[in-house]
């Protein structure tokens, strides 16, 4: 089946409604899910032919709403709206992350978006719940409207793939603290997360990863993603840089790692059955964060443990 009509028979899926909403009108359009995997797409009207978006656009909420344990990912493909003026945006696209059931006056938006795409914060943005919307204003004075619009992809994820494999210590003892001890009845391998990913995580966060491997097993961590906020050039440990630490051990006293920035970080292997990370945000615009796999390996018969693998 092509993708044509496969995007064709989904937007039978999708409804259109007027509803008084967040002004006095308001046109909404809902992307609901039913369970299909893949990417659709959506837009701004007339995108990306002339005339261009309209003007006087007093209201359109764009609604993504995926099933129960779903995450909606959004990427914005791209992006040209009216640029600001006097430090204001008179054209824009807020975006809605938090759960909400309806978007009403009252509702707190967490992006303001409008330029091009070069200005966004970054391009692709996730649901903190099951949905996101999206309210799409432009003003009504007579100008000339050089700008297309946007136009974007989404996606409803299992949110079960963003799920940690490791034990959350009690909130009294530290609100971002995973243990995972290996025995029998323990899976030998799993998965961690920075907090509220995929989304981004918050500021100020100190979190604790330990892992407990059985006498003769070494730990082995793979960062699958690593998006860090801060200075990429030099990782220098300091309350504004985001980063990440690895310790031999449960107490931080010998350090394997430290790891900032993005990408291109290698695999990491203890040198005991125990090992711990560390994870420390400051107040820089935060980023994606990271996404790591954890193994419990046995040592081979040389005893040959190295800590960086390629």
């Amino acid at each position: 089946m092509t993708e044509n009509v496969l995007q064709t028979l989904f937007l039978l899926q999708t409804f259109f409604l007027s509803v008084d909403l967040i002004g006095p009108r308001c046109d909404c359009v809902v992307y609901q899910s039913t369970g299909q995997r893949g990417a659709l797409t959506f837009h701004s009207p007339n995108y990306p032919t002339a005339p261009n978006y309209p003007r006087g656009i007093v209201c359109i909420l764009l609604s993504f709403i995926g099933d129960r344990n779903e995450t909606v990912e959004i990427t914005f493909i791209d992006f040209n709206l009216r640029p600001k003026e006097n430090n204001t945006c008179k054209d824009f696209l807020k975006l809605y992350l938090d759960e909400q059931a309806a978007v009403n006056e009252n509702s707190v938006h967490e992006y303001e978006l409008c330029g091009d795409k070069s200005s966004l914060p970054q391009k692709t943005f996730y649901s903190r719940g099951r949905s996101i919307h999206l309210e799409f204003h432009t003003e009504s004075v007579v100008i000339s409207n050089p700008y297309k619009g946007f136009i974007g992809k989404y996606s409803f994820i299992d949110s079960s793939e963003f799920q940690t494999t490791m034990t959350r210590v009690s909130r009294d003892v530290s609100p971002c603290s995973y243990i995972d001890r290996h025995s029998n009845d323990t899976h030998s391998k799993g998965r961690f997360f920075s907090p509220s990913y995929p989304q981004n995580y918050p500021s100020w966060s100190d979190c604790s990863y330990q892992f407990f491997g059985r006498p003769g097993e070494v730990v082995k961590l793979t960062f699958q993603v690593l998006q860090l906020a801060g200075n990429t050039t030099s990782c220098n440990k300091d309350q504004y840089q985001d980063y990440i630490e690895v310790y031999d051990g449960v107490n931080k006293t010998e350090r394997i790692a430290f790891i900032c920035g993005n990408g291109g970080v290698p695999s990491i292997r203890s040198r005991t059955n125990y090992l711990t990370v560390h994870f420390h945000s400051g107040q820089n615009i935060n980023m994606k964060g990271f996404a790591a796999t954890y193994e419990y390996l046995i040592i081979d018969i040389a005893g040959c443990r190295s800590v960086y693998e390629g």
